[in-house]
This record gives C-alpha cells, sequence and structure tokens, in this order.
C-alpha cells in the first residue's frame, strides 16, 4: 500500500476460489482532495470521511489468467505377491507409489476384488494389512486400490496374491511374519484331574492356540483400535527394550504400528492381564476397528465396565473367545489322552526339555521333539536370553500346542487368592520346574515384562449339550431320552450335570 499526493493506491490478490478458477492481481484507488489533510493532531477533517462511492476510483485488474485443470491422481497397488502358507503370516497391499500430478494429498481406498473373503486392516491408509491362513490348496486373491484427491479418483489399481501350501514370502513385505496361530482341538471331555497337582480336569471338547499370540497379529489390533491409545495397549518397551517387538509411529489420534524386523514371529510380550483380554475382546467383535469402547475392546468376552476389572472381570459363558483357564492350558499342555495320565512337560515324552539355542535373527537352531526356550540358551540380538519364533523349536504337547513351556509365560483366566491372576509355562530365562506341570506363578493384574504373553481359547462343545443350545439342562435330557429311553435322571445328572462347559 502507498500513499500519494491525491489518494492512496493499494495492489492486491483476490482469491481463485472468489472467482470460479480466475486468479486475478488488481490495484485500487482512494481519491481525495490534497486540501484535506490532517490537523496538527494528526486527525483527518470530517470530509475526508469515505461516504461515496464517488471517492473510490474504478478498480484496475491485471492480466487474467486460468489455473491449469485438476488432473486425476495415479493409484499404484504394488507389485504382485507369491506367499507360501505353511506358516500363518500377514501380507501388506503397499500403495504408496501413488501419486497426483498436481501434488494434492491423496486419500486411500482398499477393496478386495476377488477370491475367498479375507480380513483387510487399515482399508483407508496407504498400506493395508491381510490375515492369511495356512492352506492346503493354492489360492489366488485380488485386491484393488483407488486413491482420490478430494475432487477426482483416480483408475482402479489391481494387485494379485497368491497363496500356496508352502514355505517363503515373494517378495518380501515390511513386517511380513507368522500371523494368527491356528487352534488345535482339546477332546476327551471328562478326564481326571492330576493327582501330582490338582488341576487338568476339563468336562468340555475346546479348542486352544497352537502358538502364544505373536507380535504381528498385536500389531494388527493396534492399528485397529489404537490410533489412539488411552488404555495403553502399547507399551513403550515394546519398542525400547531389545526384546520387544513392536514399533509405534505417528501422534495420538493417528497412532502406527509395525513389528520390528525378526520380530514379527515372536510372541508378543510387555502385555499385562488386562491387554490380553481386551484383544479377546477385540476378536469376540470380530476384528472391529474405531476408538477403544465396547464395540471394541471393553466388552464382549469380558465386560470391562466392572468395579476394579483387574480384579473383577470374568469371561462372558456365552462368549467364543477367551484365556485358557487353569485347567484348560495345564490339560492341552501335559495331557496324554492315549494313556489318560499326565506328563511332566509340555512334550510327548518323558525323556525332559533340552536347552534351545538361537539364530542370529531369533529361530531356534536346534529343533526337535524334546527342545524347550528355557535357561537363557536362546541367546540373540546381544540379549543373555531371549524370545523366539513360535514353532521353530518344533516340540510339542500330545494335543499339538506349541512353547507352553518356555518362550513366554502365559497370562490365563480366573482369579487366584489375593486378587492375583495366574501365569504359567515359564518363559525364556526359567529353569526346568518352572516349564513343567509345577512351573505356576501368581502376578498382579497391570503387570508387564517381557517374560509373559498369552494364547487364545475357543469355546467348543459342552459334554451333555444334546440339543446343541450352548447349555446343558433337562432339554437335552428330553433330548436324549427321545433317542436312549434307558437312560434316568440321575444318570443324565451325574455324568453330565456338573460338567464345565466354558
Amino acid at each position: 500500500m502507498m500513499r500519494g499526493v491525491m489518494g492512496w493506491s493499494a495492489e492486491f490478490r483476490i482469491n481463485e476460489d472468489l472467482l470460479e478458477g480466475w486468479n486475478h492481481r488488481a490495484s485500487i484507488m482512494f481519491v481525495h482532495d490534497a486540501s484535506l489533510l490532517t490537523d496538527d493532531d494528526s486527525n483527518w477533517p470530517e470530509e475526508a470521511v469515505v461516504s461515496s462511492p464517488l471517492m473510490w476510483a474504478q478498480a484496475q485488474f491485471g492480466e487474467m489468467s486460468e489455473s491449469p485443470p485438476n488432473r486425476a491422481p495415479v493409484a499404484d497397488a504394488g507389485p504382485d505377491q507369491v506367499v507360501g502358507s505353511l506358516n500363518p503370516i500377514t501380507v501388506y497391499l503397499d500403495g504408496r507409489a501413488s501419486y497426483d500430478p498436481d501434488s494434492n494429498l491423496l486419500g486411500y481406498q482398499w477393496d478386495q476384488t476377488e477370491g475367498q473373503l479375507i480380513k483387510l486392516i487399515n482399508t483407508q491408509q496407504s498400506v493395508a494389512q491381510v490375515l492369511i491362513l495356512p492352506l492346503t490348496e493354492t489360492i489366488e486373491y485380488t485386491f484393488e486400490l483407488t486413491v482420490n484427491d478430494g475432487e477426482l479418483t483416480s483408475i482402479p489399481s489391481q494387485v494379485s496374491v497368491i497363496i500356496y501350501p508352502g514355505s517363503g514370502h515373494i517378495p518380501q513385505s515390511p513386517g511380513s511374519g507368522g500371523i494368527f496361530p491356528p487352534f488345535v482341538t482339546v477332546a476327551n471331555p471328562g478326564n481326571a484331574t492330576d493327582d501330582s497337582s490338582g488341576f487338568g480336569a476339563v468336562g468340555a471338547i475346546f479348542e486352544i492356540g497352537t502358538t502364544e499370540v505373536t507380535n504381528v497379529l498385536y500389531v494388527m489390533f493396534l492399528n485397529a483400535v489404537a490410533k489412539a491409545d488411552p488404555n495403553g495397549l502399547f507399551d513403550e518397551r515394546m519398542e525400547s527394550d531389545p526384546r520387544g517387538g513392536i514399533i509405534q509411529t505417528g501422534i495420538s489420534g493417528s497412532y502406527f504400528y509395525e513389528s520390528k524386523p525378526y520380530m514379527s514371529t515372536k510372541p508378543v510380550n510387555y502385555v499385562s492381564w488386562l491387554d490380553a483380554v481386551r484383544f479377546v475382546n477385540w476378536l469376540e467383535n470380530d476384528m472391529s476397528e474405531g476408538v477403544q469402547d465396547s464395540l471394541t475392546t471393553e466388552a464382549g468376552a469380558y465386560d470391562l465396565s466392572v468395579f476394579q476389572p483387574g480384579v473383577n472381570a470374568v469371561r462372558n459363558s456365552e462368549s467364543q473367545y477367551g484365556l485358557a483357564n487353569e485347567n484348560q492350558w495345564y490339560k492341552a499342555a501335559f495331557y496324554n489322552p492315549e494313556t489318560q495320565q499326565y506328563r511332566s512337560y509340555p512334550l510327548q515324552n518323558e525323556e525332559g526339555p533340552q536347552r534351545a539355542a538361537a539364530t542370529g535373527t531369533g529361530n531356534v537352531r536346534n529343533p526337535g521333539d524334546n527342545v524347550i526356550n528355557f535357561n537363557n540358551g536362546a541367546t540373540w540380538f546381544g540379549m543373555n536370553g531371549n524370545v523366539t519364533s513360535v514353532v521353530s523349536a518344533m516340540a510339542s504337547s500330545e494335543y499339538g500346542t506349541y512353547d507352553q513351556g518356555g518362550n513366554v509365560a502365559e497370562w490365563l483366566d480366573g482369579i487366584s487368592e489375593r486378587d492375583f491372576r495366574i501365569t504359567r509355562g515359564g518363559f525364556y530365562g526359567s529353569g526346568a520346574e518352572m516349564v513343567s506341570s509345577f512351573g505356576r506363578s501368581l502376578r498382579s493384574f497391570d503387570y508387564a515384562g517381557n517374560d509373559v504373553g498369552f494364547r487364545i481359547v475357543v469355546k467348543g462343545s459342552c459334554l451333555g449339550d444334546f440339543n446343541g443350545d450352548g447349555d446343558v439342562d433337562g432339554s437335552d435330557l428330553a433330548h436324549q431320552s427321545g433317542q436312549d429311553t434307558s437312560i434316568s435322571v440321575s444318570d443324565f445328572a451325574a455324568n453330565y450335570g456338573l460338567t464345565d462347559c466354558i
């Protein structure tokens, strides 16, 4: 702005949005009588007040030029992938090569277009995640990415993911690795208690995860519900401790999580009992995305609105998923259904455990039928004792579960004396007794360390639930009486009425 003898002049620009796409440079002048000058106190006389349009000179517009038209963005769904499904894994769909020729910010949308429907996570981010379970035949999936600059949408870009029954991931995606543990059925309901410990009797068939929950599955959980993290599901020691396996980036409201290199197939640690049951609730709620509320983490299998939930929350008897109660966990680890006896270790023989050693990337390098990650044998990444990839020791229980001895101890359902929660199994630094059937620890519900994780159980059918309604009651007696007229009320009560259906 400048003042001349006869007026003021100014140059300014008019925002193109106000004039429908035209960008203007303009000047304007206010003309006044030269005699209308300020007095000695720098005050203008009344006659100088602008009260008429005649006091304004016509705006002088410069040359007008039209802005270039907006161009559509370009989507790039990344290269096709071939993935082996010998172990459960996650596949990352990478759309970061997408771009906008006008440098506008992009929005992303991933969709599945072909193949059996599977779960997609982060469908509106540049990198989406796909849950892949082991398969017995080769299957091809197709996914589609579109991007939008706020006005125009790109032509869809497609990527093919071929899953085959084998191992390997071509090409390697960031953070890829074992993801969702398959479940095994623990049958033989009505088994007797182990006289040496008082545990192990279970009256119902159930299923249990073959492994502990791994870092990469917990990453999926965090990315689904912890963009803001009011309940602290991410522990900063997961990132700072070499034995932790998860990295957090971004700011609250847009946090993003990924596994550390070589840590995706390791069991998650630094999780409290409440973290574990919030994960279970997420499964119960179909792995929903959103804030941490009753639709995702705060209700479902466990109602966390109760007073002091760390002490008082119990599993909903109708829930599909849960933490194993102590009898379920003990049976899956030590019971031999063929002999109807209990073993001393979670192995298929009585020879006792052998200490695991580790490769430089945390796999067990001496796998065998008796190899357990305990007693600080798995030294890698500069740690005297460390977690190892699930299953890599190759030693399993009679039912086919891995790492129920060593690696990390595991949170259980139920509560002990003095309001403590229970863990079993020992960890990578435990001695032989703690990885045996006698190994049992009591911990505060809010404990979270590099030595504790968890695994999942799935509700099975109840022994005596003959009509399949999920309960054992008089209707089952009536149903069974129609099949077997010799059954009596006393026989039914003695054999079925007291069974544990969770």
